[in-house]
């Protein structure tokens, strides 16, 4: 999945060819996702079915530029509650429902309608990484897909949520893996240990200390 990754928001489908044989591309969802009124921040994702994997797939973008990082940065006390259960960030929540709701949402459905046996992947990278946690455990939380259908793969994604969401995180997505490099601080935050934001993660933690080579 993590090709994927690096052409979420772009509409540049090239990677598609090199990835699979037989794909259908339902398009990229850009949207505005800051919480201030009318400000920068842009969120993203696309929507592909891979025939050859039978697998309906969704891939959200990271973050975009300087300030969209530090609102994140700025927004992280800022929880709201989970459909499921739980407490996540407002911030990267809005950010999937954004994008969800933008777009994206009218094209898995479309697809799901034309597949409806094909498995659901979700991917993401950094803030994308979150976002395809959120998202997964929403498609599943609402019924939109069987979560024995599920298979999630998150890339670098800082923490989503408390320790209630992510204790009944595997119970929504069984199939579930956080890649996490061990240079790379974005995995960590928020601070678990800080009482007043009491983020966790879900399970299961890949934890790699091999140099990542571009992808060929």
């Amino acid at each position: 999945m993590w090709p994927m990754c690096a052409m979420s928001g772009t509409n540049d489908t090239a990677c598609l060819n090199r990835c699979f044989k037989k794909w259908e591309f339902g398009g990229d969802t850009v949207v505005g996702c800051d919480l201030e009124p009318n400000g920068p921040d842009t969120c993203a994702g696309a929507t592909i079915v891979s025939h050859d994997d039978q697998a309906i797939i969704l891939v959200f973008r990271g973050s975009y530029g300087s300030h969209q990082v530090t609102e994140e940065n700025g927004s992280l006390g800022d929880k709201i509650p989970f459909p499921g259960g739980g407490m996540v960030s407002h911030y990267f929540y809005n950010a999937f429902l954004q994008v969800w709701n933008g777009g994206m949402k009218n094209a898995y459905n479309t697809f799901k309608n034309k597949y409806p046996n094909y498995e659901v992947w979700i991917t993401g990278h950094s803030l994308g990484g979150v976002m395809a946690s959120l998202g997964a455990s929403h498609i599943s939380q609402l019924g939109l897909a069987s979560p024995t259908k599920i298979k999630l793969m998150n890339f670098a994604g800082p923490h989503g949520g408390d320790l209630t969401w992510a204790t009944r995180f595997p119970t929504l997505v069984p199939w579930a893996y956080r890649v996490v490099h061990h240079w790379d601080y974005v995995p960590h935050i928020p601070k678990p240990t800080n009482p007043e934001w009491q983020y966790t993660h879900h399970k299961i933690e890949i934890w790699s200390v091999a140099n990542f080579l571009p992808w060929r």
